[in-house]
């Protein structure tokens, strides 16, 4: 996931947690160990025009901010933990 950030389109293999990459269209996913899938891929991405490649970096680099940021993480933690302040008994620090 953080290859997003760098802001250039990704080809990888759709391993845990690649889907974002597929539903946002910043690159190519082909099955895990499938070298031929592997070459198609990278073929399909060097057909790509400048433009597409550099629309497809500015949609990854987009992704990492929105939803992969320190920010972004910790507002979902927040969210997580308050949802359930009744469940969840957070620690101070201080034995108790």
């Amino acid at each position: 996931r953080e290859c997003l950030a760098c802001g250039r389109p990704i080809v990888t293999s759709d391993l845990e947690d690649t889907k974002c990459i597929a539903e946002s269209e910043v690159g190519r996913l082909f099955p895990a160990g499938d070298h031929v899938a592997l070459a198609a891929s990278l073929s399909e991405m060097l057909e790509l025009s400048p433009q597409e490649l550099a629309d497809m970096g500015r949609r990854a680099r987009e992704l990492a901010v929105e939803r992969l940021s320190w920010g972004s993480t910790a507002a979902g933690i927040y969210e997580f933990l308050t949802a359930r302040q009744g469940s969840v008994r957070l620690s101070t620090g201080k034995g108790t």
